[in-house]
């Protein structure tokens, strides 16, 4: 079999869907080291400084991954696809907005409005609904984009 010959399903997606894909992967890295990191602080109960320091370090990877492939990505995509990467990141962000008015919502009506919720959750919520930005622009991309 030469080179020139496509084989498997990473063969058979675009480009588009391949960076699409590798962003889903990041996101999810990203969202696990950060979650990780999160539990271990909470459980030594750490407060100040630590927190910020993490937010820079997971924050600043996951930023400079960001800006890298988007200077990478839009150099070969056409109208189409570009319309396409808008409108994913167009629904990805409704999805996160509502997600977190319908967590704001949701914590209102199970705790109630003198209740407290850990702040542990709120950047463990935070992370989640980014995951969860991410899978859905990805999806579009995925079905949007027919396989070349």
């Amino acid at each position: 079999m030469n080179r020139t010959q496509k084989v498997g399903w990473m063969q058979k997606m675009t480009k588009l869907q391949k960076d699409s894909l590798m962003n889903l992967i990041a996101t999810t890295v990203a969202v696990l080291i950060g979650t990780v990191i999160f539990t271990i602080m909470q459980s030594r109960n750490t407060k100040g400084f630590d927190y910020i320091i993490i937010l820079i370090i997971v924050g600043g990877i996951c930023g400079l991954a960001g800006a890298i492939f988007i200077k990478k990505h839009y150099r070969y995509l056409d109208e189409r696809q570009l319309l396409l990467c808008l409108k994913a990141s167009r629904f990805s962000a409704i999805t996160f907005v509502i997600y977190i008015v319908a967590l704001s919502v949701l914590a209102f009506f199970v705790v109630g409005g003198k209740g407290k919720i850990q702040v542990y959750y709120i950047p463990i919520a935070a992370f989640i609904g980014l995951f969860l930005s991410q899978l859905v622009e990805t999806l579009i991309v995925f079905f949007a984009e027919p396989v070349e």
